[in-house]
């Protein structure tokens, strides 16, 4: 962990400490208030919640903060999770009935929406599932989508992102891919038909639903009756494709080990990231990258407005290690401006060559004036173009280096300014967001370190094929 900076495991703990404040005003709030775990993306949900405790081959990868609680004798949790930047408190009663939280909006990116919805486990309370409906494509969405469903390196969306900001409540665990299937509308209606059919039941059933409940409250005599649960997602806009995928929150006990399960869990992903958000929870600006070797590694700078631009990870060397692969392309160049002087000497001793054969022809052609003088004309016009075609050569590449040299001095201005943006959206400063990028493309040298850890996320994929 970046000392200061958080994760979602870190972000938990903040909002923890911070809420403790609150026990003056809740007592009891501190006691009731505890870190949970969270499993992505479970295949096999029964399976899973058929026991008091998670499986053994479990991960955990996520963390998140719960508050039990007991309204009218009954219970339920209520779910706070800075890690995934879910931008309201969310109510999970054990009955399912008010105020369980309905549908959640998640952050919406550019193309993207995402819906979350939360709700205990039938049959065994101490486990929520976290249902997370995501839709791709239509136009839907705003702001800037950073990450794909196959990263840059061809790792598939099972490796998840993890992204960390403490600015608009925070960084932490960034937005899972989805391992399960899409579904596209556009190859036919049959297969988006039914699920759309569905989702237009669910919100005919939520109006029925809201404007019973409005005249209980008005028979009863309410005056301030409880707002009714947010809708769910409306049907289907053409081009989009939809995907699912549920994840399990273990709330019956209090996860106790986060920073050495999930935390380290963490270290091990094959992408890294850094992000800014706004206080929605939607993206304003980062960076991110693959682990892999810096000689090939390219880290990728965005912002809301001006989009992505991807520059090698060497850009960020020391000034030593900068300073010996400028020297060693010195060395080539170095090695062609030699070549380029032999064949420049071996052409003027041609040239010399020539003027000799050209004065021993002169004898010879006194007899001749005629030929003589047609001979001389034509060697003195080749070597007038001769004489203009290097002119122009050597105007050409003067030209083209100065060309490249501003393009540099574009590219690195605009780098600079990139990096400044990400560092005031995150919450550092701009020399501390170059020294982070600088060491990491100093470990990133390490071919033992990069075996590690490639074997180490091969092991833990293995270990998630079993949930």
């Amino acid at each position: 962990m970046i000392s200061g900076r958080h994760t979602c495991v870190g972000l938990t703990c903040l909002l923890q400490t911070r809420l403790a404040a609150l026990e003056h005003a809740y007592p009891g709030l501190k006691d009731a208030t505890y870190k949970v775990g969270c499993e992505e993306e479970v295949d096999n949900i029964e399976w899973f919640c058929s026991g008091s405790v998670p499986p053994d081959t479990c991960e955990m990868e996520h963390v998140l903060l719960c508050i039990r609680v007991r309204l009218c004798g009954r219970a339920g949790v209520m779910l706070l999770d800075p890690g995934y930047h879910v931008g309201e408190v969310v109510t999970v009663m054990e009955d399912g009935r008010a105020p369980t939280t309905g549908f959640v909006q998640g952050g919406a990116t550019s193309g993207v929406q995402r819906w979350y919805r939360y709700r205990a486990w039938g049959g065994n309370a101490a486990f929520v599932t976290w249902e997370v409906v995501t839709r791709r494509g239509g136009g839907g969405g705003g702001g800037c989508e950073v990450f794909s469903a196959e990263s840059e390196d061809g790792r598939t969306g099972s490796e998840k992102v993890k992204a960390g900001s403490e600015r608009g409540g925070g960084g932490g665990g960034g937005d899972s891919e989805e391992k399960q299937g899409t579904i596209n509308t556009n190859e036919g209606t049959k297969q988006g038909g039914d699920e759309d059919k569905k989702n237009t039941a669910e919100q005919d059933q939520h109006k029925q639903d809201t404007r019973e409940k409005e005249k209980r409250d008005k028979e009863n005599g309410k005056d301030d009756p409880e707002p009714p649960p947010p809708p769910p997602p409306p049907p289907h806009q053409e081009g989009q494709t939809e995907s699912k995928h549920t994840s399990i929150i273990f709330v019956g006990l209090p996860f106790l080990s986060p920073l050495e399960v999930a935390e380290r869990r963490n270290i091990a992903y094959p992408i890294k990231s850094l992000v800014g958000r706004d206080s929605t929870g939607a993206l304003t600006s980062g960076l991110y990258f693959p682990v892999t070797h810096v000689a090939s590694a390219k880290v990728t700078l965005f912002t809301k407005e001006t989009g992505k631009k991807k520059i090698p990870l060497t850009y960020f060397m020391r000034n030593e290690e900068k300073e010996e692969e400028q020297q060693q392309q010195q060395d080539e160049e170095e090695e062609v401006n030699k070549k380029r002087v032999g064949r420049r000497e071996d052409k003027n001793g041609g040239e010399e060559r020539k003027e000799e054969i050209r004065k021993h022809k002169q004898e010879k052609k006194k007899k001749k004036k005629k030929k003589k003088n047609q001979n001389e004309e034509k060697e003195e016009e080749e070597e007038i173009k001769k004489e203009k075609k290097r002119k122009t050569k050597t105007k050409q590449d003067h030209t083209q280096q100065q060309q490249q040299q501003q393009q540099q001095q574009q590219h690195t201005q605009q780098t600079e300014i990139l990096l400044e943006r990400i560092a005031g959206d995150t919450g550092r400063s701009a020399g501390e967001l170059r020294s982070l990028l600088t060491h990491t493309a100093s470990l990133l040298t390490d071919l033992d370190l990069l075996a590690d850890l490639s074997r180490l996320n091969e092991e833990i994929e293995e270990i998630s094929r079993l949930n």
